[in-house]
């Protein structure tokens, strides 16, 4: 009984930390100035229509989504590339055993859409 217990507070105790490291972190490595809200203030909502990006993806697209892959699951970053504005997201992405090109089953990804 008392490993059971010792498990469960190990557990919680993780948990607690990691989620304190999670709220903490100033900023990604990689980006400049990553316009994070603080922990006090609200995220400004981000204007404009959200449409997902219907042709190849720009190479500028995949290189600043790779730089914002470490950011916190749920975070929104603006960018304007070549004139268009584009909103990346990092969501829960899943891809089936045997795709090429990104990790397989459910992993954190970055979602770019376009603004209109």
């Amino acid at each position: 009984m008392l490993v059971v217990a010792m498990a469960f507070g190990w557990c919680v105790i993780s948990a607690q930390t990691a989620e304190k490291a999670h709220v903490t972190r100033p900023e990604a490595p990689g980006i400049a100035n990553p316009q994070a809200p603080s922990a006090a203030e609200p995220a400004a909502p981000i204007e404009g229509t959200r449409t997902p990006i219907r042709s190849a993806i720009p190479a500028a697209v995949i290189a600043i989504a790779k730089t914002l892959v470490n950011l916190p699951m749920g975070s929104e970053h603006v960018e304007e590339i070549d004139g268009q504005r584009y909103v990346f997201v990092l969501e829960r992405h899943f891809h089936p055993q045997g795709f090429v090109g990104a990790p397989n089953g459910w992993h954190k990804g970055v979602t770019a859409y376009e603004l209109h």
